[in-house]
């Protein structure tokens, strides 16, 4: 899934489901900067208590080499896709994601047993978890490490016009380079509602059968299903609850915009829920950084030389308890946790 869903169909759930237009933001955000949060290395800080290290924990995965084993068991896994149960031995273990998993569904018990008065944490904590938990519809049939079971083939797309499937000529041949890892063989096919929606792949680890995606029902399912469980969650601050027919009309046709262009489905996002959210209704994915440190934190395509360049980082008098800061150390909880139920 993409920005569209991660961040903006994730606020409004929140916000349907009873969390304050704030709250509900930041949830979003957090869910969102799962994959935009590209900081790794050893920071060197100055701050008000004086000089201070911080290390921050990375789940973006692009820019970086995934035939990495440490990189598909530390990234891949936690945060895109999770195994669908946690290793249980002798049970039969699978790296294979599957949608609304048991292992997806413990990773948000998980987040809510931060406690209410760490009340930026547990929201951070739930906005990861579920981008994880969403992850596990548009990456099922897929697991996070370099295998065959990761072997996409003839891939088909539904003709709409002609109702039936045709096959993806060009695109077998090119997808077919990349790495067997997630669903790279895939192309973006399964992250996005509007890519002529209803799809199919042959697949190794089915002995050749074909799988059919129909990539807006399922976006919807995880949608009510998110919704669902946001109802459940307790909340210290909150709004009277709309049912989710209220809104899954709308999100649904959104999700479904025929546009390659992402900023323009935002845009659709932005006109349609506004209104929730008083007008700030914007993902930027420096925000949080900059909340908390005072340097240049454009930093996605920094070398390491760059990066070095420009320590030590200023930290902002709020560094501590920024939402930044935050994010990072419930990153590190759900990939603790993850870790500790893997092989």
């Amino acid at each position: 899934m993409q920005r569209d869903f991660h961040f903006y169909c994730i606020a409004v759930l929140a916000n349907a489901a009873g969390f304050s237009s704030r709250d509900a933001l930041t949830i979003a955000y957090a869910s969102q900067y799962v994959d935009d949060s590209t900081e790794s290395e050893l920071m060197e800080l100055n701050t008000e208590h004086g000089d201070m290290k911080f290390d921050p924990v990375r789940s973006a995965h692009i820019g970086l080499q995934s035939l990495d084993w440490s990189v598909q068991k530390r990234i891949y896994m936690p945060f895109h896709f999770l195994p669908s149960k946690p290793f249980r031995p002798p049970e039969q273990f699978s790296y294979m994601t599957e949608e609304g998993s048991e292992f997806a569904l413990n990773l948000l018990d998980e987040a809510i047993k931060e406690p209410m008065d760490n009340y930026k944490r547990r929201l951070c904590r739930i906005g990861i978890a579920i981008h994880t938990y969403a992850d596990s519809w548009s990456h099922q049939h897929f697991s996070g490490r370099r295998n065959p079971e990761n072997n996409v083939e003839n891939i088909e797309i539904f003709d709409e016009k002609e109702k039936k499937y045709k096959k993806l000529l060009w695109g077998n041949f090119y997808l077919d380079f990349a790495p067997q890892i997630g669903h790279a063989e895939a192309g973006l096919l399964v992250d996005q509602g509007f890519q002529k929606l209803k799809w199919k792949f042959s697949s190794r680890e089915e002995n050749n059968q074909y799988i059919k995606r129909d990539n807006i029902i399922e976006f919807m399912q995880a949608s009510e299903s998110i919704y669902n469980w946001f109802r459940k969650v307790d909340k210290i601050n909150f709004n009277v609850p709309l049912p989710f027919s209220a809104v899954s009309s709308k999100i649904q046709n959104l999700l479904s915009i025929k546009s390659a262009n992402l900023e323009k489905k935002c845009d659709k996002w932005r006109q349609n829920f506004g209104f929730m959210f008083n007008g700030e209704f914007y993902y930027n994915r420096e925000k949080w950084r900059t909340e908390a440190i005072a340097n240049n934190t454009n930093w996605d395509n920094f070398s390491p030389r760059e990066w070095n360049q420009v320590q030590p980082f200023q930290a902002k008098n709020n560094f501590w308890d920024s939402l930044w800061v935050h994010f990072h150390r419930a990153a590190l909880l759900q990939r603790h946790f993850v870790l500790e139920n893997l092989p």
